[in-house]
């Protein structure tokens, strides 16, 4: 390096090469943050909870919870309507 460029870069002047890079990883930064709102939004919309380390679950995952919480509202009205049941007959032998 020539002492001419010393003295510009001790101004402050970036030279070409270290320019590009920079820009280069300004721009990576800037398609990173994009993409990671994105998938933020995305997981919001479709109930997906978020956790420290990204997105939990996938869309399979969500569908299997939905159906076990379907059959686990099923069996609880049938166990309620299995006690009434019982409830019922014994108030009929109690008349």
């Amino acid at each position: 390096m020539k002492r001419r460029d010393q003295r510009k870069l001790s101004k402050g002047r970036i030279k070409g090469n270290e320019k590009g890079r920079i820009k280069k990883n300004e721009k990576e930064n800037k398609k990173r943050k994009s993409r990671e709102t994105k998938m933020e939004n995305k997981g919001t919309k479709k109930g997906i909870r978020r956790t420290e380390n990204g997105i939990k679950g996938s869309k399979k995952e969500l569908r299997g919870t939905k159906n076990e919480e379907e059959s686990r509202r099923r069996k609880r009205t049938e166990e309620g309507i299995k006690k009434t049941e019982r409830e019922n007959k014994k108030n009929e032998r109690g008349n």
